[in-house]
């Protein structure tokens, strides 16, 4: 996984870490501070989705954000395009994620479904899996009592699959999974102060570099500009500018020279000129 919050550790994922383009947020536009967002503002429908309210009914789905975006690497290179969506049912927060990367002359496809509790993003568990040409990955973690993270990797071709053995880590308190930073961050707002850093700890759903899976700390805080934060995790800083309803316009990681961006779905889709998984080489 390596989108949204984790793109930019995984371009050096994610990374949340895509937003269709709305009469009411374009991707060029310069994006407005975050909100005084309280849990229930984050979790509310787009406010151009109309009639999608379901708030005071668990059983029933609210959707959050529905977006589309594209990463560009050394300001001329199309590398990667995704669709991402939020949604809470039943206390939970849905996350989904599907990728297609340009890499070799080859598209290759990564999805990314997790998990958390509504209220304080706690992480339940997440499924990751991937494409490489012929190789598949598949990564299950689940949370158990007492803040146990198992995770299962089954790695595999034509020429079959192999489990690998299970991982497990104690997580600490208030961890968050990767993918729902862009939540965690609208959260702050009464706690993040101007060019001073708020510390965080979160896990990437792919594993990252290094110990797999471990409880990795990270901060932000917000720059002069409005909207805009510095985001320092694992030794890679980044700039994200996120709109009034907490979510990722743009994000600039200058170590790897990659800029992601919201678009429509159509620019998405011809991004790396193809409309959608080919899985074949160009």
């Amino acid at each position: 996984m390596k989108l949204t919050f984790a793109i930019f550790i995984a371009l050096a994922v994610v990374s949340h870490l895509a937003l269709a383009q709305s009469p009411r947020t374009q991707a060029t536009a310069a994006p407005s501070a975050v909100s005084a967002a309280s849990s229930d503002d984050i979790n509310a429908p787009p406010r151009h989705s109309a009639g999608n309210s379901a708030v005071g009914n668990e059983s029933q789905t609210v959707k959050g954000w529905d977006y589309w975006y594209t990463v560009m690497v050394n300001k001329k290179t199309p590398y990667e395009y995704y669709h991402e969506s939020v949604e809470t049912k039943e206390g939970r927060l849905i996350y989904k994620l599907h990728a297609w990367k340009k890499e070799e002359g080859f598209i290759n496809e990564e999805q990314l479904g997790a998990f958390a509790q509504a209220s304080d993003l706690a992480p339940l568990f997440f499924n990751f899996h991937s494409t490489y040409r012929g190789t598949e990955k598949t990564i299950d973690g689940n949370v158990q009592d007492k803040g146990l993270l198992v995770v299962k990797i089954v790695e595999g071709g034509s020429g079959g699959s192999k489990e690998q053995p299970l991982i497990r880590r104690s997580l600490s308190k208030n961890i968050f999974l990767s993918s729902f930073f862009p939540l965690w961050l609208a959260r702050q707002s009464a706690r993040l102060k101007p060019n001073r850093a708020l510390s965080f700890t979160s896990i990437l759903e792919d594993g990252g570099d290094g110990t797999p899976f471990a409880n990795t700390g990270g901060s932000v805080k917000p720059t002069p500009e409005a909207g805009k934060f510095e985001v320092d995790f694992r030794g890679q800083k980044s700039f994200w500018w996120m709109d009034d309803q907490g979510v990722p316009a743009r994000i600039e990681m200058p170590k790897s020279h990659a800029v992601v961006e919201r678009v429509s779905e159509a620019k998405a889709k011809a991004f790396l000129n193809t409309s959608g998984p080919s899985g074949a080489e160009e």
